[in-house]
């Protein structure tokens, strides 16, 4: 994908997977924005199942580069939970889970 910031054109890399589903996808662009060295683009999920919205930043670079500096919303993943863990009544995942967004 090509910005136009500042006279400057930069080539940035869409990612290659969706922070709310974690599919592999390529995302459709919807908006891009740039301001104070960094590059704001807004992108569609393309998994049927999901088509969520997410926001990633590029930290300027150079005059005409730019690195992904992440995502700005999704959800993490967390760790793979054993059985014994998963089948407890408690709320400790969901409650994990929430502490890491």
């Amino acid at each position: 994908m090509i910005v136009e910031y500042n006279n400057f054109r930069f080539q940035v890399e869409n990612p290659s997977s969706c922070p709310h589903c974690h599919n592999g996808i390529e995302p459709r662009e919807i908006y891009n924005n740039a301001d104070r060295g960094l590059i704001y683009s807004i992108f569609q999920c393309t998994f049927r199942e999901c088509r969520k919205q997410f926001v990633v930043a590029y930290q300027i670079t150079g005059q005409t580069s730019a690195e992904f500096k992440g995502f700005l919303d999704g959800t993490p993943i967390g760790p793979h939970w054993t059985d014994t863990i998963k089948n407890l009544k408690s709320k400790f995942i969901a409650t994990y889970m929430q502490a890491l967004l």
